[in-house]
């Protein structure tokens, strides 16, 4: 019985958004215009039609304008504010997590940004569960029924009221509270962490500043040490010729001494043999 509720619920609702897409068409044209670029791919998937110079961006099938009609946007199930989701701006882009921030106009701001915006593609996020996990499920505009996880992919609970799998909008753990208090917890030590490697860093550049001066220092040091090496030597070794100036000028004189003397004794001995040889001369007569 409650198989047959469920099976007739869904046809309902199928029935009725079939009814609301044929009676009601989104609207398709953008304010983008494409005479000379082309769509550009922030706006979604679009397509440049009409001609030149009336060229205007239409937005592809299976997506409609968003409010200001500014870009186009596929359609999605029920989002609040404060769901998990996954947006980007084109089909390129790799997904960015990140969470509602309000519902109309539909704005997401992505982890790591400080400001929400609206995105071409959006996708809630699929949680991870495992195989029995006791967890909480329910369609849009319906309450919350508790059950476990029969299925990953696709995600299907069994729930207590229904006793059969179904695929729902919305799952959450049966613990949802505390597994939000240790995702926030968790990133708050992860925070904590990054900011300890910072510091660390920071440590660690100022111990290199630090080296580096002092090896700078030691550097002036150095050379001064060497300037000052350099004039020791240069004054020793002008001492050095200084000496040797002085000692070749003492042998200098003291040899003209000698010679002075020697040239008096060969005087006087000359003076001694010319007296000797005239007192001989004197003799002989």
């Amino acid at each position: 019985m409650a198989a047959s509720f469920k099976a007739l619920m869904s046809f309902l609702m199928l029935a009725n958004a079939a009814l609301v897409a044929v009676g009601s068409e989104c609207a398709k044209e953008i304010k983008g215009k494409c005479n000379l670029f082309g769509c550009f791919a922030w706006r979604g998937p679009t397509t440049c039609v009409g001609s030149f110079p009336f060229k205007v961006c239409q937005c592809d099938p299976g997506s409609c304008a968003n409010a200001d009609g500014t870009m186009c946007v596929k359609p999605h199930n029920e989002v609040h504010t404060g769901d998990d989701v996954e947006v980007r701006d084109s089909k390129n882009n790799v997904w960015m997590p990140g969470k509602v921030t309000a519902a109309k106009p539909l704005e997401v701001k992505p982890e790591g940004f400080t400001r929400s915006f609206a995105w071409a593609f959006l996708q809630k996020r699929a949680p991870m569960f495992m195989i029995n996990e006791a967890v909480e499920a329910r369609d849009d505009g319906q309450d919350w029924l508790t059950g476990k996880v029969t299925s990953i992919k696709p995600l299907e609970v069994k729930t207590d009221a229904l006793g059969q799998s179904f695929t729902y909008a919305h799952v959450r753990p049966l613990d949802w509270k505390k597994k939000q208090a240790d995702e926030v917890a968790g990133k708050k030590n992860a925070q904590e962490e990054l900011a300890a490697a910072a510091n660390t860093l920071a440590d660690r550049a100022v111990s290199v500043k630090d080296a580096s001066k002092t090896a700078a220092s030691d550097a002036v040091k150095l050379g001064k040490i060497d300037v000052a090496a350099k004039q020791a030597s240069d004054e020793a070794a002008e001492k050095s010729k200084a000496a040797m100036q002085d000692e070749s000028t003492k042998r200098s004189g003291l040899s003209l001494s000698e010679a002075r003397l020697h040239l008096s004794e060969a005087k006087k001995e000359r003076s001694r043999r010319s007296q000797l040889k005239g007192e001989r001369s004197g003799e002989g007569r």
